[in-house]
């Protein structure tokens, strides 16, 4: 690449995340989106930095592999606490504390803070921001920016010592000086106050960086709902489901009693109140709709309710708008547990509208987890190219004897060019499976000791 010419203007994009010290991240760990030599070719993105004559190379997908309680979800989880803490440590004093769960089987780790850190693009610029926790108190916090290709100060914070670059130098820094509290991030305290440069990173936290999990599986399931009334977006939302030949040939909302639309309005307040992740963007109605789903027989139609469906069924539904919505904005989606219920084509289906260009021209990035690899050498019928995630996507979490977990990338291996990810998976080449002690079988089965 010569220049900028063919690169992805105004752009937003993960680079990489960094955490030490929280759930089973013991010891500074990456997870990186940057891509690197061994990337696939066509997965890579190249993203014009402001400052630079050359773009960066950013990758769509990363897919994170290894045996149960390994720690998959746990650095999705810390991602997402990252965000909580941005949005909510200023209005919720416990915020902070809440999330503070520092590796719990070392004593000295048990005293020790917790970081986070990214390293992200918004709008074309790069911004590298971090803070350090322990309990209920902030003491480091930190932002820089990239405007000319070299790194400049935002703020800098110690405690409750700040110092500021200058962006911040004039009235801004001082109302947000004034504002400070030591158990809320700045960046937390300058969504209130307005600070305009550092309103993007902000809202980079609150509106690019979407979970998936299972603690809102039912609020998505209720956003796909309110969202039918658009009929362009229904229509998407039936195309993805014809997709996956799940028999159902149309979609419909349907409206509570007034009476249960009033005690949901009322339930709703109180989650927001009392929920620090609870996101009320989508609106009021959020949970006052229901769906129908029609099914097609050979001579009439039947209109199901969802505890009719199957599970699988109502996962990729569920998924639906949060694809469309990061597709369609350039954002990023966390996905916990990719595979739970979900057929392997249908997941691989996922990663591959996030792999290809042509429904992914806004360089949208999905972040998931799956011990499920054979996903990755699928070949679905209807995907006209192979997308499959290249070596420096595909990432593997293990989990020491001590409880400690790493993760590394299939990027660190040697691999042959013909070589099956998922074979040399199973043979243990890239660790990540799980220690089965089969004597424990007898044990747990031997009915007849004696008690």
């Amino acid at each position: 690449m010569s220049g900028t010419e063919s690169s992805l203007q105004g752009a937003d994009a993960l680079l990489s995340f960094t955490v030490e010290n929280t759930l089973s991240y013991r010891d500074e760990t990456t997870l990186s989106l940057a891509a690197t030599r061994p990337a696939a070719k066509d997965a890579r993105r190249d993203l014009a930095l402001a400052g630079r004559k050359y773009p960066v190379e950013v990758l769509p997908a990363a897919g994170l592999f290894g045996a149960n309680a390994s720690g998959k979800s746990a650095i999705l989880q810390a991602m997402d606490d990252m965000r909580k803490a941005v949005l909510t440590s200023f209005h919720n004093r416990s915020a902070l504390s809440s999330i503070y769960q520092p590796f719990a089987l070392d004593p000295q780790s048990c005293e020790r803070p917790s970081s986070y850190a990214v390293d992200i693009v918004i709008n074309g610029l790069r911004w590298q921001y971090g803070f350090e926790i322990q309990g209920q108190q902030v003491l480091q916090e930190y932002a820089f920016y990239f405007p000319k290709g070299s790194q400049s100060l935002v703020f800098s914070r110690d405690g409750e010592d700040l110092s500021f670059g200058v962006p911040l130098q004039f009235s801004d820094g001082r109302i947000l000086k004034k504002r400070l509290k030591k158990d809320a991030l700045l960046l937390s305290t300058s969504g209130t106050t307005r600070a305009i440069f550092l309103l993007p990173l902000f809202h980079w936290f609150e509106n690019n960086l979407l979970y998936a999990g299972y603690h809102n599986f039912g609020l998505r399931l209720q956003q796909t709902a309110s969202i039918l009334q658009d009929k362009g977006m229904k229509e998407q939302v039936l195309a993805l489901i014809r997709l996956a030949d799940l028999g159902i040939t149309d979609i419909k909302r349907v409206e509570p009693d007034p009476d249960m639309a009033d005690r949901l309005t009322k339930a709703l307040h109180i989650l927001e109140d009392e929920e620090d992740h609870f996101n009320i963007d989508h609106g009021e109605n959020l949970f006052l709709d229901d769906i129908r789903l029609e099914h097609q027989g050979n001579t009439i139609s039947a209109e199901l309710e969802p505890a009719y469906e199957s599970t699988g069924t109502m996962i990729w539904i569920s998924m639906i708008i949060p694809v469309l919505d990061v597709l369609d904005r350039g954002a990023l989606l966390l996905v916990d547990d990719l595979n739970a219920n979900l057929h392997p084509d249908l997941a691989t289906v996922l990663i591959n509208l996030f792999q290809d260009p042509a429904t992914n021209p806004y360089c949208a990035q999905l972040v998931f987890n799956s011990y499920d690899l054979t996903i990755l050498d699928r070949h679905p019928s209807r995907m006209e190219r192979d997308s499959r995630l290249g070596r420096d996507q595909i990432w593997f979490t293990e989990k020491d004897n001590q409880g400690v977990t790493t993760l590394h990338s299939l990027a660190e291996y040697g691999t042959r060019k013909n070589e099956v990810p998922y074979i040399s998976y199973l043979k243990g080449r890239y660790g990540g499976l799980p220690v089965l002690d089969l004597t424990e079988i007898d044990i747990a089965l031997d009915f007849e000791r004696s008690s």
